[in-house]
Protein backbone atom coordinates (compact mmCIF):
# COMPACT_ATOMS: atom_id res chain seq x y z
CA UNK A 1 0.00 0.00 0.00
CA UNK A 2 2.84 2.28 0.53
CA UNK A 3 4.21 1.88 -2.69
CA UNK A 4 1.15 3.06 -3.91
CA UNK A 5 1.00 6.24 -2.82
CA UNK A 6 4.56 6.78 -3.36
CA UNK A 7 3.82 6.53 -7.05
CA UNK A 8 0.76 8.76 -6.44
CA UNK A 9 3.14 11.22 -4.88
CA UNK A 10 5.90 10.89 -7.79
CA UNK A 11 3.57 11.04 -10.48
CA UNK A 12 1.49 14.39 -9.39
CA UNK A 13 5.05 16.09 -8.86
CA UNK A 14 6.20 14.68 -12.20
CA UNK A 15 3.10 16.19 -13.92
CA UNK A 16 3.62 19.60 -12.70
CA UNK A 17 7.41 19.81 -13.00
CA UNK A 18 6.96 19.04 -17.23
CA UNK A 19 5.83 23.35 -17.80
CA UNK A 20 7.19 26.27 -15.96
CA UNK A 21 6.37 29.80 -15.25
CA UNK A 22 8.02 32.51 -13.32
CA UNK A 23 5.61 35.75 -13.44
CA UNK A 24 7.23 38.96 -14.62
CA UNK A 25 4.32 40.79 -15.13
CA UNK A 26 1.09 41.06 -14.89
CA UNK A 27 -1.26 38.77 -15.75
CA UNK A 28 -4.28 39.11 -17.84
CA UNK A 29 -7.85 36.83 -18.70
CA UNK A 30 -6.61 33.76 -20.04
CA UNK A 31 -7.30 33.24 -24.26
CA UNK A 32 -7.36 30.28 -26.41
CA UNK A 33 -3.96 29.04 -27.17
CA UNK A 34 -4.92 28.56 -30.70
CA UNK A 35 -4.39 32.56 -30.71
CA UNK A 36 -1.15 32.76 -29.15
CA UNK A 37 1.99 33.57 -32.08
CA UNK A 38 5.52 32.14 -31.66
CA UNK A 39 8.25 34.56 -32.34
CA UNK A 40 11.43 34.04 -32.80
CA UNK A 41 12.64 37.58 -32.52
CA UNK A 42 10.98 40.35 -30.63
CA UNK A 43 8.31 41.84 -32.30
CA UNK A 44 8.78 45.43 -34.01
CA UNK A 45 5.45 46.52 -31.50
CA UNK A 46 5.32 47.31 -27.88
CA UNK A 47 5.11 44.34 -25.74
CA UNK A 48 4.59 43.48 -22.30
CA UNK A 49 6.75 40.20 -20.47
CA UNK A 50 4.40 38.30 -18.64
CA UNK A 51 6.33 35.68 -17.58
CA UNK A 52 9.72 33.32 -18.21
CA UNK A 53 8.29 29.98 -19.15
CA UNK A 54 9.25 26.25 -20.49
CA UNK A 55 8.47 23.41 -22.12
CA UNK A 56 10.00 19.70 -21.57
CA UNK A 57 13.00 19.90 -23.77
CA UNK A 58 13.06 15.94 -24.81
CA UNK A 59 9.58 16.90 -27.12
CA UNK A 60 9.38 17.43 -30.88
CA UNK A 61 9.76 21.50 -31.33
CA UNK A 62 6.16 21.54 -32.61
CA UNK A 63 4.98 19.72 -29.17
CA UNK A 64 6.91 21.90 -27.63
CA UNK A 65 5.73 25.27 -29.07
CA UNK A 66 1.93 23.74 -27.87
CA UNK A 67 2.98 23.64 -24.54
CA UNK A 68 4.42 27.19 -24.50
CA UNK A 69 0.84 28.32 -26.30
CA UNK A 70 -1.16 26.55 -23.72
CA UNK A 71 0.59 28.23 -20.80
CA UNK A 72 0.94 31.77 -22.11
CA UNK A 73 -3.09 31.79 -22.85
CA UNK A 74 -3.28 30.81 -19.31
CA UNK A 75 -1.59 33.54 -18.44
CA UNK A 76 -3.30 35.96 -20.83
CA UNK A 77 -0.20 36.32 -23.18
CA UNK A 78 -0.53 36.89 -26.87
CA UNK A 79 2.85 35.73 -27.92
CA UNK A 80 5.47 33.73 -26.81
CA UNK A 81 9.22 34.98 -27.64
CA UNK A 82 11.25 31.95 -27.51
CA UNK A 83 15.03 31.70 -27.29
CA UNK A 84 17.79 31.39 -27.60
CA UNK A 85 18.91 35.25 -28.25
CA UNK A 86 21.58 34.94 -25.73
CA UNK A 87 23.03 37.99 -23.85
CA UNK A 88 19.72 40.45 -25.21
CA UNK A 89 17.80 39.14 -22.29
CA UNK A 90 14.89 38.21 -24.43
CA UNK A 91 14.26 34.52 -23.70
CA UNK A 92 15.57 32.73 -20.41
CA UNK A 93 18.65 30.23 -21.57
CA UNK A 94 19.83 28.61 -24.54
CA UNK A 95 17.24 26.31 -25.41
CA UNK A 96 14.58 26.39 -27.80
CA UNK A 97 12.13 25.21 -25.02
CA UNK A 98 12.50 28.34 -22.59
CA UNK A 99 11.17 31.31 -23.78
CA UNK A 100 8.99 34.32 -22.33
CA UNK A 101 5.08 34.60 -22.39
CA UNK A 102 4.62 38.27 -23.58
CA UNK A 103 1.54 40.54 -24.44
CA UNK A 104 1.91 42.11 -27.70
CA UNK A 105 -0.16 45.74 -28.35
CA UNK A 106 -2.43 45.29 -31.38
CA UNK A 107 -3.53 48.07 -33.20
CA UNK A 108 -5.91 48.57 -35.48
CA UNK A 109 -6.10 51.11 -38.25
CA UNK A 110 -9.28 53.03 -39.14
CA UNK A 111 -9.75 54.04 -42.02
CA UNK A 112 -12.74 56.89 -42.89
Amino acid sequence: MRSFWVLIVLASVCGCASETAVLLGDTRQKINPALVEIYHQPPDRHYELIAAIAAPPNLPVAEQHAALRRQAGKLGANGVLVGPVGATGYASGTAEHEAHAIFVEKFVEIIY
